[in-house]
């Protein structure tokens, strides 16, 4: 009886130590987690922007509780300060230091154009989340939400031209994202009968735009996209201008901005790229409760990055790999989102809705109140 004991004793012992080796391991396995890389402007000229998309991001993230599909959500963030190289040198340290399995970001195109080839190279997939060029659609591993930079304008040309003006003059910042803006309304206005009468230019980061102005053609419309676009509307209203404005991505100027320029500014237009605060829906009411504080273009944006990867990681249930993931991505329809419902193309494009909007003044402050939508913008490439 006693020896009967001792050999109990002794395989329950040694059960015991079995599952205590091999639990740890189990464990170890199922909480592996998704590690989730996030290029953007912490520091430098566009930081504001930057630091409202970490903001956004961080909302959705705790509404998830920082898990999908039973798995935990590390994140990893680097500062691309505004410089396309140096969003090439986080995207190298993000893929073969941290081993991520997703990015998201960086902002600006020319950054994003940089870090393409080789984050193509090694099979990750990479969410744009304010725009990107045309030439991302030749890679198979980005979803560019809300489409590309050369879309957001398409609705504004439209539009202008169905408001019964026929000669338009322009002013875009002179880089790639200025450049796609501005020629995606100039096109379509020229497309539907149109006529562009003169092209500006400026450089980024340009403060005096009263001889752009002074130096303006006779037309209908004047369309503006410059950086920072506050300046030209201060010099605008100084001069005195009487030319209608219409203002792609409109959404730039914020509240505090409109606020500066004050009743002189109410009922202008604008195209509000994809996001603001005042659309009317229950997921972005919730949002902007959670936040604490008006959310600007780059918060929603960040949001919808996030529920974009998200609903992607629930349909796989938490497979990260570009060739499972980016295609449960694009085959979903209608995911609702704070800035709206979208869809996706087979080019990684999302459509989503463009919203004209006009300056007017709510609770105390000046907003942009959209009052026309146009749904499911695509690239005219698609």
């Amino acid at each position: 009886m006693k020896k009967r004991l001792q050999f109990i004793l002794l395989v329950g012992a040694s059960l015991l130590l079995v599952i205590g080796l091999v639990l740890p391991a189990c464990s170890s396995e199922g909480e592996k987690g998704i590690k989730l890389g996030v290029i953007t402007d912490l520091t430098g000229p566009i930081a504001y922007f930057g630091l409202s998309q970490r903001e956004g991001m961080e909302v959705r993230l705790n509404e998830a509780n920082y898990q999908v599909a039973g798995k935990s959500i590390e994140v990893i963030w680097e500062d691309s300060t505004g410089d396309a190289a140096t969003a090439a040198e986080k995207a190298r340290k993000l893929i073969e230091l941290d081993e991520v399995d997703v990015i998201i970001g960086p902002m600006f195109s020319d950054s994003q154009d940089a870090i393409a080839p080789y984050v193509a190279e090694h099979n990750v997939l990479d969410i744009a989340p304010i725009g990107g060029s045309w030439e991302l659609s030749q890679y198979d591993n980005w979803i560019v939400f809300p489409g590309t930079l050369y879309s957001f304008g398409v609705p504004l040309g439209d539009y202008a031209y169905d408001q019964g003006w026929r000669t338009m003059t322009t002013l875009g910042a002179d880089y790639i994202a200025g450049q796609r803006l501005i020629g995606g309304v100039a096109d379509r206005f020229k497309e539907r009968g149109g006529t562009v009468v003169q092209e500006q230019w400026s450089p980024v980061g340009e403060l005096d735009f009263a001889p752009y102005l002074a130096n303006l053609a006779d037309a209908d419309v004047f369309c503006i996209w410059t950086l920072p676009l506050g300046a030209t509307i201060t010099h605008y209203l100084e001069l005195g201008l009487k030319i209608p404005l219409v203002i792609p991505e409109a959404d730039q100027l914020e509240s505090s901005s409109l606020g500066e320029f004050g009743d002189a500014f109410l009922g202008q237009v604008g195209m509000v790229s994809a996001y603001t605060s005042r659309l009317d829906n229950p997921l972005n009411h919730q949002f902007v409760a959670a936040l604490g504080k008006d959310a600007n273009i780059m918060h929603g944006s960040g949001h919808v990055a996030t529920s974009i990867l998200l609903a992607g990681l629930e349909a796989t249930g938490g497979d990260a790999s570009l060739e499972v993931l980016r295609p449960a991505i694009l085959n979903l329809v209608n995911l609702d989102t704070v800035a709206g419902p979208i869809s996706f193309s087979p080019t990684g494009n999302v459509l989503s809705n463009r919203y004209m909007a006009e300056v007017s003044f709510i609770d105390g402050r000046y907003v942009w109140e959209p009052f026309q939508v146009y749904r499911d913008v695509r690239d005219p490439r698609e």
